[in-house]
């Protein structure tokens, strides 16, 4: 949360867009009952990737669950939506 408020170039609007995006990737990461989403997890990291790179490490640390598998997939999942970011 903090690090998305620290995004002085974003306006409000898009900064609940970035913290709603990091929410449903940290309840996808607590789901006990499903397994890790790549779909789901690489779309959410290039939205937030396209919106603000510089905090997708933060990302990747505060959601990450190794236990589950989700960590591997999510670093996957950035570092190629940092690539992409890139592209844009």
């Amino acid at each position: 949360r903090q690090a998305v408020e620290k995004q002085s170039n974003l306006n409000a609007l898009t900064k609940t867009d970035l913290q709603d995006e990091i929410q449903e990737l940290h309840d996808h990461a607590r789901s006990p009952n499903k397994p890790p989403d790549e779909n789901f997890i690489q779309r959410r990291m290039n939205h937030i990737a396209r919106i603000a790179p510089d905090i997708l490490d933060v990302v990747i640390a505060t959601v990450g669950n190794p236990i589950g598998g989700f960590m591997l997939i999510a670093k996957k999942a950035a570092e190629k939506a940092k690539v992409l970011a890139k592209g844009d």
